[in-house]
């Protein structure tokens, strides 16, 4: 089995919960512009994870997913029931959709604008980090009182969240700041999964 991935992307929450599950596995850090990796995976993003057998996985949450589902008893897909379900897809979701997409134009100002200049990509740079700044307060909220996501062990939610709530770090209002999400990236970081994945990926 191969992991495609990006130092500190979304594919270390896949690494994170390959290493929870004591999945053995290759890296590999692809070249995302090459015609070999777009044979591979043809949007030329990462993670990909291709299995024994040769078949190919994309899509963090749907990796994460098969990941989960492949070892129950890991239980880093959570318990079975409808509610703890719920806040594990609840959280996968909305990390996917609200957190991680918030963080693009931060990180990625020319493709909001066609042709800016360095005021422009400023303006925009700012907005993003106003939006995230924004969704990070609803975390911190939803983290009080809480160890984890969703509930008193790390699950495949987890390892999603982290991993991005770590790209804030640079910015004025950084998930750190937030007393709740500061206390769970203690946690995170001190769980053996984590620091392997971020050792291997060459992250501090």
């Amino acid at each position: 089995m191969k992991l495609y991935y990006l130092p500190g992307a979304c594919s270390m929450a896949p690494h994170i919960a390959l290493n929870w599950v004591g999945a053995e596995f290759e890296l590999e850090k692809p070249d995302l512009r090459s015609e070999q990796y777009r044979q591979i995976n043809s949007v030329a993003q990462a993670p990909t994870l291709v299995l024994d057998d040769g078949s190919v996985l994309t899509q963090c949450n749907a990796i994460l997913r098969f990941i989960a589902d492949s070892h129950p008893e890991s239980d880093i897909g959570g318990p079975g029931d409808p509610r703890s379900q719920y806040e594990i897809n609840r959280w996968l979701s909305f990390v996917t959709s609200d957190l991680h997409r918030s963080h693009a134009a931060y990180f990625f100002q020319p493709r909001f604008i066609v042709n800016g200049n360095d005021d422009e990509y400023a303006r925009v740079k700012q907005a993003a980090e106003n939006l995230v700044a924004g969704l990070l307060r609803h975390c911190d909220t939803w983290l009080a009182g809480k160890t984890y996501t969703a509930g008193d062990k790390p699950s495949i939610a987890d390892a999603y969240a982290f991993t991005v709530f770590r790209w804030s770090r640079n910015m004025a209002s950084s998930a750190y700041g937030f007393p709740n999400i500061k206390a769970y990236m203690d946690r995170m970081l001190a769980n053996p999964g984590v620091q392997q994945a971020m050792q291997r990926e060459g992250l501090s």
